[in-house]
Order: structure tokens, then sequence, then C-alpha cells
């Protein structure tokens, strides 16, 4: 659910008396949006979608660009 206020309309204030609310629906036949975790360990996750769809995800090393990100990142706060 989405609720969209106009705080302000022409200079004057609305004291949020003006919204919006919007609630999101799915058609009934949809997929349910899940996922579940098949197997985990250091350096490998396989995971289902809640439509059957398979992922096999590798743990990147620290040398590949969101590794490098992420020390770039910790160096800039002091905490790497």
């Amino acid at each position: 659910r989405l609720v969209f206020s106009v705080i302000e309309l022409g200079g004057f204030p609305t004291g949020s008396l003006l919204q919006k609310v919007a609630s999101p629906t799915r058609a009934a036949d949809a997929p349910q949006p899940a996922v579940d975790i098949t197997f985990l360990d250091d350096k490998l996750r396989i995971t289902r979608g809640g439509d059957g769809s398979l992922f096999v995800l590798e743990k990147e090393g620290d040398t590949g660009p969101a590794s490098q990100l992420r020390n770039r990142l910790l160096q800039e706060q002091g905490e790497a």
C-alpha cells in the first residue's frame, strides 16, 4: 500500500488533506513471489523461485567489481 500526500499546493499548506492511496493488486492466478534456499555454503547458493525457476549463484572472489567497490567504500569510511 502506498500513500501519497500533498503537503503544499500553490504555496498554501494543505494539512495533509490531499492524499492518494494506491494498493497494488495481482491477478489471482499470478505466481507467488518467493525464493527458497535449497543449498548454501561459503561459495555456492542454490535457490528456487516461486514459479519453479532455479538459480545457482557462486560467490565472487575478492577481486571482482562488487568486492572492489565494497572495499573502497569501507576504506573511505575508515573501516578497512
